[in-house]
């Protein structure tokens, strides 16, 4: 009877060790997530102010082109929280 009771024992503590390395990967890869979402966001920026650059007829046509499907995306249903934050986030920026 000791034996399965040191034997259960380990069990326990390998799980536990297990789930603490699990929840860790899994904040790392959050971060990860986090940080390639935010490198999108330069990049998308300078391209959006070379076209807004380029001519003085098309200025701020990237403002308004993110206005206009930002509605469309509220109209076809796509997940308002998603839509919200990204045209704040451009919006934010400026």
């Amino acid at each position: 009877m000791r034996f399965l009771e040191e034997q259960t024992h380990r069990y326990a503590e390998e799980i536990a060790s297990l789930y603490e390395l699990e929840r860790a990967a899994c904040a790392q890869a959050e971060d990860a997530a986090r940080a390639l979402e935010a490198s999108y966001d330069g990049p998308v920026r300078a391209l959006a102010a070379a076209l807004e650059l380029r001519d003085d007829l098309s200025g701020r046509h990237a403002e308004r082109v993110t206005a206009v499907v930002t509605g469309v995306s509220f109209l076809a249903g796509i997940a308002r929280d998603v839509v919200t934050f990204h045209h704040k986030h451009w919006e934010g920026g400026r």
